[in-house]
């Protein structure tokens, strides 16, 4: 059945510094949401009641990076001739008050579907700067590598960030997060990722990407793997690319992105475009195609633009089939 209703929000906040130290970042903010519904859920919460509903509910947070700690080394790697090494700890608290009537909020996206929260969020980053040896030349220092680790403590009993299947098993701590980022050129970076669960002490997820641009040129590759840790089984372990190359100089430019899951031995989704830009409009033809257990989608797209004034036509022609 069709339902309808208005609903009007509003969330003001402040937020204040409290340190001004070049080594230290203290940032508290605090606010308060309030939500206005024309309707609003019956007792048992499966239709509405057709009376309305201020839902209201405080919120706030503590920033704390630092104290930082440095150093400076002077030595010829590569293009770099001096470095820096920063140790960086950071600190957050978050806190969502009790919504009120959170029961009566009709469900419709992350604004009505809230809950209270206390959580304490901390971090150890590491970052290291480096600056040309080359004194001529216009670029400054500019961080080359860092290397952080993460996790999240809530304050909650109710609320753990892990837990067991049958919820025999649970920890208020969350899983432990780290990233390792490496940029060794202005244009080409790489990254790793990787979450460890302590509750059934494993890695559960783990990514490693890569991309790089080539003068008007880029290729990309990631691979992402996720485990059920609970089952000790891997779910899920794709791969996806993705190519730009400019045929044409600042005309015409091809890109395609591909996804592959190892796993299901299956092409996920692949698209093609292809784009033309003259002086006064652009052309856009696309291709694309998706395919998972549940669905299959294809699309292609053609789209006509005049520069500076509005799309004049953007059609969108393909097939789909989905399974219930």
């Amino acid at each position: 059945d069709k339902v309808e209703y208005g609903r009007a929000d509003v969330a003001p906040q402040i937020t204040v510094p409290l340190s001004y130290r070049p080594w230290l970042s203290v940032k508290v903010s605090a606010g308060g949401r309030a939500t206005y519904y024309e309707d609003s859920l019956n007792e048992a919460r499966n239709d509405l009641s057709g009376e309305s509903l201020t839902r209201t509910y405080p919120f706030g947070d503590v920033s704390i990076i630092g104290p930082s700690f440095s150093r400076i080394f002077e030595k010829k790697i590569g293009p770099f001739g001096k470095f820096k090494h920063i140790i960086e700890p950071r600190f957050r608290y978050d806190f969502v008050g009790e919504p009120s009537d959170q029961d009566r909020a009709p469900i419709f996206d992350s604004i009505d579907n809230v809950r209270k929260q206390s959580i304490v969020s901390y971090a150890l980053v590491n970052r290291i700067l480096a600056k040309p040896a080359d004194e001529e030349s216009a670029l400054g220092a500019r961080e080359i590598l860092s290397f952080e680790l993460s996790q999240a403590f809530s304050l909650n009993d109710d609320q753990p960030f892990q837990q067991s299947r049958d919820r025999t098993l649970m920890s208020r701590h969350s899983r432990i997060g780290a990233r390792l980022r490496f940029t060794p050129a202005l244009r080409t970076n790489f990254e790793a990722r990787a979450t460890y669960s302590t509750l059934f002490d494993t890695i559960d997820t783990a990514s490693l990407s890569g991309n790089s641009n080539f003068g008007r040129h880029s290729f990309g590759l990631t691979w992402f793997t996720r485990k059920d840790a609970e089952l000790d089984h891997t779910t899920s372990h794709q791969a996806r690319v993705f190519t730009g190359f400019e045929l044409i100089r600042n005309r015409l430019r091809l890109g395609s992105q591909a996804n592959y899951d190892f796993v299901q031995s299956l092409l996920q989704s692949h698209r093609h475009r292809l784009e033309f830009t003259a002086q006064c409009y652009s052309l856009l033809l696309e291709y694309r195609e998706i395919e998972t257990q549940a669905i299959e989608d294809r699309e292609v797209r053609l789209a006509i633009a005049l520069n500076n004034i509005s799309s004049i036509l953007d059609h969108n022609g393909g097939d789909r089939e989905e399974e219930i």
